[in-house]
């Protein structure tokens, strides 16, 4: 689906919505401390096949994964990638 400002209402309204949103959500992440970067990086950027619990990852590698990656925690717990 593809949305436009000038779409019908109320899709301006929810478009600014998501965008104060996303800015939320990037803001909260950023401030974040990152808790699993050695971990992460010893993966080489190959992540398919691993089990990840809640946390910030950050790699300073392009990663890829051609299999399933496992998230690991509760409903609660928050990923960032």
């Amino acid at each position: 689906l593809v949305y436009a400002s000038d779409y019908a209402v109320p899709t301006p309204a929810m478009l600014t919505a998501a965008v104060s949103a996303m800015e939320a959500a990037y803001t909260d992440a950023a401030g974040r401390p990152l808790s699993h970067v050695s971990n992460a990086e010893n993966f080489d950027g190959i992540l398919g096949g691993k089990i990840f619990t809640a946390g910030v990852y950050k790699w300073s590698t392009d990663v890829s994964f051609a299999l399933d990656i496992i998230l690991s925690g509760s409903v609660d717990d928050v990923f960032i990638f």
